[in-house]
């Protein structure tokens, strides 16, 4: 991880699109004209860093110490990370339509995603993931832990559909996830990865890495998290056609700063 981050400081105009990024960020979390001094100094904390564990205490202090409009910046990212989580089920939603069986959150987190889309539309969502992150937001969801294999405590073919939101290009061992999924999903799986805004340029590379950094390390302090292995569109269609599955829809979609793109799959 720490090679990744000095090299996405080191390409040329990265850190000028990345600390704008920030600022952007912080904005939407309602830092208003607080935004930039914000962002410089969390860019600063990245620049300096030598040990992941130090840093995590170091940006902690940070979101407690720093207040806006009497609120901590801890309290500003859970409510935009509930609001994300409302996005990204917006999304989601439109897809399941028709869906009359059981669905799979993959890797569910703290189950606000699932938690939206049951919400808004009754469905019957399993969760599964390494760790429990239920108990943070008291989610109710039928939830079950991953093996230390990664297989999924299902049989084959118990759910209708699946949904996976930003974790396939963070796992190590990606191609056994996509296999787990085409084992207990029979008919549809839904994808959300992070892709480049131009497919070979470096540069954005090291944009969408920061962006990303931030959001997983600064935000969500996922430690285990293995990002910046983008891959383009056309590599994630081939991977799943491997396995027999068809894209039947795909869409770019926004998520703050950092490109998306949705994938149906069907078979």
């Amino acid at each position: 991880m720490l090679k990744k981050i000095q090299k996405a400081l080191a390409i040329p105009g990265t850190k000028e699109a990345a600390l704008k990024d920030f600022t952007t960020t912080f904005q939407n979390l309602g830092c208003g004209e607080k935004s930039e001094n914000i962002a410089k100094k969390v860019f600063g904390m990245i620049s300096r860093i030598h040990n992941l564990n130090s840093f995590e205490k170091e940006i902690k202090t940070l979101w407690k110490k720093e207040h806006v409009h009497g609120k901590t910046i801890f309290q500003l990212i859970e409510s935009f990370l509930k609001e994300r989580s409302s996005l990204v089920a917006d999304e989601i939603k439109p897809y399941l339509k028709g869906v009359q069986g059981k669905i799979l959150d993959y890797y569910c987190g703290d189950g606000q995603v699932a938690y939206f889309l049951h919400k808004a539309s009754g469905y019957p969502i399993d969760g599964v993931d390494v760790r429990d992150f239920l108990h943070l937001d008291s989610i109710e969801l039928n939830f079950s832990l991953l093996s230390g294999e990664g297989i999924i405590p299902a049989e084959n073919g118990e759910y209708e559909a699946s949904y996976v939101v930003n974790i396939l290009s963070q796992i190590q061992d990606s191609e056994y996830s996509i296999r787990e999924l085409t084992r207990v999903a029979r008919k549809k799986i839904i994808i959300i990865e992070t892709m480049f805004e131009v497919q070979t340029d470096e540069s954005d590379w090291g944009r969408l890495f920061l962006n990303e950094f931030l959001l997983m390390q600064c935000f969500m302090f996922k430690k285990n998290s293995i990002f910046g292995d983008y891959k383009n569109f056309t590599t994630w269609k081939k991977r799943f056609r491997d396995y027999g599955w068809h894209c039947h829809q795909e869409k770019d979609i926004s998520l703050g700063n950092i490109k998306q793109r949705l994938f149906v799959f069907e078979r």
